[in-house]
């Protein structure tokens, strides 16, 4: 199974600890995971805008320079991000602000090494048959792990105004709950 993977901490170290634990976990777990990395909260989102499709889980520091990570969570699910968000920080204090943005795990920093093989495993079997369905619509090709940037939600129901449910003849055209974007 292929994994994209952001890393978005603003301390070097830890996104180089991180990217071990990660590289240890694809070997283990047998998971194809490409990683990138960002420093801050920014750099991420501007790299979701020019790619949607770029990141399939995020790891997220929350207390980072400039724009935090509760931040960062909020604006790309604002954008329709259906990525998977997984808390890393070293304070306690924000857990419950992590379902304000539909976060799946929060994670202490020091317990990263032994609970981040889980929780990649977790998102995939529970995300897995949905972030890798992929259907059409007369525009673009949709799927779980993001959007195009012709996905339209402009009355809020989470389903893309421009899917018609037909497909384009591209190829598309399957059902996936209606259209639903996570």
């Amino acid at each position: 199974m292929h994994m994209k993977v952001a890393v978005c901490d603003d301390e070097p170290v830890y996104r180089l600890y991180l990217r071990e634990i990660l590289a240890r976990e694809s070997l283990v777990r047998n998971l194809e995971i490409e990683v990138t990395e960002y420093a801050g909260g920014e750099a991420l989102l501007e790299a979701y805008t020019r790619d949607p499709l770029s990141m399939d889980i995020v790891l997220l520091d929350i207390l980072m320079p400039g724009m935090d990570g509760m931040e960062t969570a909020k604006a790309l699910r604002k954008r329709g991000a259906g990525c998977v968000i997984v808390f890393l920080t070293s304070l306690e204090d924000f857990a419950r602000q992590g379902y304000e943005v539909r976060a799946f795990r929060y994670i202490l920093k020091e317990e990263a090494d032994r609970a981040l093989g889980p929780v990649l495993l977790e998102a995939a079997e529970e995300f897995g048959p949905e972030e890798y369905f992929s259907f059409t619509c007369d525009y673009c090709t949709h799927n779980g792990s993001g959007h195009c940037g012709n996905y339209s939600d402009t009355n809020g129901d989470g389903y893309c105004d421009n899917w018609n449910g037909y497909g384009n003849g591209n190829g598309g055209g399957g059902h996936h709950g209606g259209g639903h974007h996570r």
